[in-house]
């Protein structure tokens, strides 16, 4: 919406240049803020065409590998953040290239403030890509690499992360459970593969049938 009120329509990507250019810069998290209200993303696989949402979409894989570590504040001085940042990015520079087995891993480095107890660092790979396990154990190999910090289980929440002490050693679990255990505060719930959701939700349903009177 210009100054005048009118509304227009703008698709900003990121070959876009000038004004467009700007607009995407803000929207991919230039500026470290808000930037206007976005009202549609388009998501799409690379190389995809045509308009059917299912040949579009980059599918999820059937299952992950994933690993959560934490590394105790106590033990991290200057130079053993410096060291762990330095490999941190020096992978990422390395691997930045789509193709690759390397490309199928993501992880998330959360820099926790001290009185948090610890760092914390969530990976996760599809399982069925090539050398899944091979990648995910290097990975963390290069990270780890010259620091002199002992990582530990993720017994505390991490930035928007939950505990998650059960990933310490690396688990397979489907992408559903993985995805669910992220984004929540709460995993022992909402975990697919655990009873505690549909418990709660008889026990609340039997209270709701006592209340009415029902008798079955």
């Amino acid at each position: 919406m210009d100054a005048r009120g009118v509304v227009r329509t703008h698709v900003a990507n990121r070959d876009s240049t000038g004004a467009l250019g700007d607009l995407w810069w803000a929207h991919t998290g230039g500026g470290g803020g808000n930037f206007g209200i976005v009202t549609r993303y388009w998501f799409r696989s690379p190389g995809a065409t045509g308009t059917n949402p299912s040949d579009l979409l980059v599918r999820a894989p059937s299952r992950v590998l994933v690993s959560a570590l934490a590394f105790p504040w106590d033990q991290v001085d200057e130079t053993e953040f410096r060291r762990l940042m330095t490999n941190w990015n020096v992978w990422h520079e390395r691997f930045k290239d789509p193709g690759t087995p390397e490309s199928n891993l993501s992880s998330l480095f959360n820099l926790s403030h001290r009185a948090n107890g610890s760092l914390g660092m969530f990976t996760q790979i599809d399982a069925d890509a090539p050398d899944a396990a091979g990648v995910l154990e290097r990975f963390v190999a290069a990270i780890t690499d010259g620091v002199n910090v002992s990582t530990a289980p993720m017994t505390a929440p991490s930035g928007e992360l939950p505990p998650m002490p059960a990933f310490y050693e690396t688990q397979e679990v489907s992408w559903m459970q993985a995805t669910r255990t992220v984004g929540t505060n709460n995993p022992t719930i909402t975990n697919p593969t655990s009873r505690g959701a549909s418990c709660w939700g008889v026990r609340l349903r039997w209270r709701v049938i006592s209340a009415l009177g029902a008798t079955k």
